[in-house]
């Protein structure tokens, strides 16, 4: 049980807009890349169960489910919880500074980056939304990852930090050439991380020895992604590199010459690669071959997001559509008002999307009398 003197400070300031509180602790783990991919891909259209505004453009921060709660951000640096089922906000979280990278909650703890004039490494609870801790670092444009017990980072200049996930003194730091704004990967006990230079580099996650680089002379600038020993990446001209993830070798190099403004998907059915003029190609993890190619004439908003039984795709324009497995025709889910960049996220209870004026928005099969915020 919270102290009263406590309660009152944050009913206070929460009103003002400048603290943090929470209704309940919440405790799992969520990150940019954690997806339910068992949760069937819906087939129909969907209906608006309820809606809740952020104080801040949300620009392109992902959405973290936590339990039955997903937390959403704004660049502003606030941080809402919102039970999914209802649509109703269970507390705050205030970071000191502006978040311009998704934040990653592991157990009862939200880890962000907050650029402010001394930019921060913060950790805040997950129990009462206090900060916990906080270490300064380079400003960071890119998403924290975590493996482990251990959180890494990358920052705008090509420091990589490990720090652990109880204490704010870093493990371990590496200095690489080149600015950097994609988020970084870990498998295998490797890290893998993207520079604007073109490198696509694998470090130790234990110590932060670089194992090996490729260089691929265009400019990445967007997270790489990882699975099953080989890792791969994509050029902002549309140039796939696939390699072993332990040695560097490369599996192949394919060209799309068209612009790809989204990372990689790995898919057991190969590699997912969402092209600027609108067609979702799939490609062989082994070789490069192409496998598949779908015409949607959209431009990506994010990442594709696996399901059982097809992807869920994002346009920039705000509308979600459903991509089922060896189809050819897309069937539209929702449509926001406003263009998004924000990942959408399939729940059991619908999908979650979020425009760029920071409007979260639950789609689901039925409307469910008595949610909060509920809309007709």
């Amino acid at each position: 049980m919270r102290l009263l003197p406590l309660m009152i400070c944050a009913m206070f300031f929460s009103a003002c807009g400048s603290a943090s509180d929470l209704d309940s602790p919440i405790n799992g783990q969520a990150g940019p890349a954690q997806h339910h991919s068992d949760i069937t891909l819906p087939d129909a259209p969907l209906h608006l169960r309820w809606e809740h505004s952020l104080d801040g453009y949300a620009g392109r921060n992902e959405i973290l489910l936590v339990q039955d709660y997903a937390l959403l951000s704004s660049i502003t640096g606030i941080i809402d919880v919102v039970d999914i089922p209802s649509g109703e906000q269970k507390g705050r979280i205030n970071a000191q500074g502006y978040v311009h990278a998704a934040p990653v909650a592991v157990s009862n703890r939200l880890y962000l980056i907050a650029l402010a004039e001394q930019s921060t490494l913060q950790c805040h609870s997950l129990d009462d939304a206090s900060l916990l801790w906080s270490a300064d670092i380079e400003a960071s444009d890119a998403s924290v990852c975590v493996s482990g017990d251990n959180l890494f980072l990358v920052s705008r200049g090509g420091t990589v930090m490990c720090f652990g996930l109880h204490d704010s003194i870093p493990k371990w730091t590496r200095r690489l050439s080149g600015a950097f704004s994609a988020g970084l990967v870990a498998e295998d006990s490797l890290l893998f991380v993207c520079g604007a230079n073109g490198d696509l580099s694998a470090l130790s996650a234990v110590s932060g020895a670089v194992r090996w680089t490729q260089a691929s002379g265009e400019a990445i600038l967007v997270a790489p992604a990882a699975d099953d020993g080989v890792v791969c990446a994509v050029t902002r001209n549309g140039t796939l590199i696939a390699a072993e993830a332990q040695s560097g070798t490369v599996r192949f190099i394919r060209k799309f010459n068209e612009p790809v403004h989204v990372s990689p998907l790995m898919t057991k059915h190969g590699i997912v690669v969402a092209l600027s003029g609108g067609d979702i190609v799939w490609v062989d993890a082994l070789d490069g071959r192409e496998l598949r190619r779908v015409r949607t004439g959209r431009l990506p908003g994010a990442t594709p997001v696996p399901a059982s039984g097809g992807l869920l795709l994002l346009a920039r324009d705000g509308r979600v559509h459903a991509l089922g497995d060896g189809s050819d025709e897309t069937v539209l889910l929702a449509a926001m008002k406003l263009r998004s960049s924000v990942r959408p996220l399939l729940t059991v209870h619908g999908v979650l999307v979020v425009d760029e004026e920071g409007n979260a928005s639950l789609f689901g099969r039925q409307m469910e009398k008595g949610a909060g915020n509920a809309v007709d």
